[in-house]
């Protein structure tokens, strides 16, 4: 928001470069913002409400996915709280007299807040499927690594260090203030805070776009060695399975006469004990897999999200940074454009959690009182 001063000038070019006028805007803010945003953000509160509750039902401590999955159901319901509030404050509280607005003040006081909660998502995302990689290339290792204290406290470090990062913001949205003379109200976050230099926010939104970047590469990466492995490995059980049903079909097809009755029994014993040790290892692997299948549907949705805030944030801050009040109604529908994806992402792992785990599908039904036998 431009100052009183410039305010003549401001008007005369705000939006002067858009490819829409004002109007059209006004529809898309409100289909796009108010409407899908808005629902996704409701049903994001009552879904990762559910989650947290099932994992907790399960063992919040029990395994050290519980424990990420929880700390993701968290930082998510907290993001799509804040957003759905920060929308009402927009839409339903209108405009003070003068400039600067209320709405406005109250919005841009829990943005930082938005950020800091996705940006915590992210970050527990790429932690999570990291140590599903090294679980597969490290089976041994990641017990001893990945357990679940050990994930409780890399969940409060990435808090931590995400606070960090956002303390500029902060600063700038509750130390910066501006009284309005008509109303005698002092608003927070409209002008920028001098103890927040130049620098520091370029330096801040330089990380944002490396750390953004960095964290959808690696997702990425290890994303492809995940099919890579699991591909790999139903070779090995292709080849294992057929190695073991033509040693039994030999070992039938031997006569009584060539081997005794004894040796033929005998190795139809070690076959039928290796096919059992495989059986006995079937519910483990099904138990990984369903875990592994988990993990990646939520990487690639988060990658599918997320990936588009990173040309945003280079063209905002460092393309169109001097032209963002001729280019207004592009860039802030842009921004509501992402704010969609990321809000998506935060509320729809309720149904990827329901459709790939089984224990998460009874756990749900008990929670709401199913009755099994009927539902079967």
């Amino acid at each position: 928001m431009q100052a009183n001063a410039s305010k003549e000038y401001s008007d005369a070019t705000k939006g002067s470069l858009d490819p829409f006028g004002e109007e059209t805007f006004e529809i898309l803010e409100f289909c796009v913002h108010y409407m899908l945003t808005g629902f996704f953000a409701a049903f994001g509160v009552v879904a990762n409400t559910i989650n947290f509750i099932i994992f907790y039902r399960q063992g919040l401590l029990s395994s050290s996915p519980n424990v990420i999955f929880a700390g993701i159901a968290i930082s998510d319901f907290c993001a799509c709280f804040l957003v759905f509030w920060c929308m009402v404050f927009k839409y339903f509280v209108k405009f003070s007299e003068g400039e600067p607005s209320t709405a406005y003040s109250i919005a841009t006081i829990l943005l930082w807040q938005i950020d800091y909660f996705t940006n915590v998502t992210v970050w527990l995302t790429v932690y999570m499927t990291v140590g599903r990689v090294i679980c597969i290339c490290f089976p041994f290792m990641s017990k001893r690594t990945f357990t679940p204290t050990r994930s409780l406290v890399v969940i409060l470090a990435v808090h931590a260090l995400t606070f960090t990062i956002e303390f500029g913001d902060i600063t700038h949205y509750y130390l910066s203030r501006e009284v309005n003379p008509k109303t005698n109200k002092s608003y927070l976050g409209v002008h920028k805070s001098n103890i927040v230099s130049d620098n520091y926010e370029n330096v801040a939104e330089f990380f944002y776009a490396v750390f953004r970047f960095l964290s959808i590469s690696i997702v990425i990466f290890c994303n492809i060695i995940i099919f890579w492995k699991v591909n790999l490995s139903k070779k090995f059980r292709q080849s294992t399975g057929s190695a073991l049903s033509s040693s039994a079909s030999e070992t039938d097809s031997v006569s009584p006469k060539t081997k005794g009755n004894k040796q033929v029994y005998e190795t139809r014993d070690n076959v039928n004990s290796g096919v059992a040790v495989a059986t006995r290892n079937v519910p483990k692997m099904t138990k990984e897999m369903t875990l592994l299948r988990m993990v990646v549907v939520v990487s690639m949705l988060f990658t599918f999200c997320y990936i588009l805030t990173v040309p945003y944030a280079i063209i905002i801050n460092y393309v169109l940074k001097d032209l963002l009040w001729e280019y207004f109604y592009t860039s802030w529908f842009a921004y509501y454009c992402t704010l969609l994806l990321e809000t998506a992402n935060s509320s729809v792992n309720i149904f990827i959690y329901y459709k790939l785990s089984s224990r998460y599908k009874e756990e749900f039904k008990k929670l709401f009182c199913f009755d099994f036998r009927n539902s079967e």
